[in-house]
């Protein structure tokens, strides 16, 4: 009898993790992302610095913290720059938070990597260009704590132009 609690045990514990995993994923791909501002931070002889602050609709019961945050940022296919945050923030239930990010172009990413958006304006306005914003981030609801869970953004240039 007690050999078949063991492997009953083990089954369940790995299908709770299953659901709980299932339901951070879920979440993240029904966070909403909406870019609320952007202004220079800082501006120096390597680069400059932009603040973005997102606006993010958490429209799950559950308050979800996140950490550890990777993206990727392309403008029309080329990937301008990397953008990364170690700060914790909490996203409340059925509510919206602030989530400030900071994106670093130095000069040469500038002439090497901005530069070639202006090709395809021949064909489509500058601020029509797709913009993607992907990568991955540590989530934590009450119980479950998860790395590297995939979040993705799509948009268009214009809503980042003054």
């Amino acid at each position: 009898m007690k050999k078949v609690w063991i492997p009953v045990a083990i089954v369940t514990v790995v299908g709770l993790l299953g659901v709980g995993i299932y339901g951070i994923v879920s979440i993240s791909k029904s966070v909403n992302y909406e870019v609320l501002s952007y202004a220079v931070q800082s501006l120096d002889n390597v680069g400059v610095t932009f603040r973005v602050s997102f606006l993010v609709t958490n429209p799950s019961s559950i308050n979800l913290e996140v950490w550890n945050q990777e993206y990727e940022f392309y403008v029309g296919g080329f990937k301008i720059s990397d953008i990364t945050s170690t700060a914790r923030y909490t996203l409340l239930a059925d509510n919206s938070s602030v989530i400030p990010l900071d994106v670093r172009f130095t000069w040469d990413d500038i002439q090497t990597k901005v530069a070639p958006l202006y090709s395809q304006t021949s064909t489509t306005a500058i601020g029509d260009l797709p913009v993607l914003i992907k990568g991955k981030l540590s989530a934590k609801t009450s119980f479950l704590r998860i790395s590297h869970v995939p979040v993705r953004f799509n948009g268009r240039l214009w809503w980042f132009l003054p």
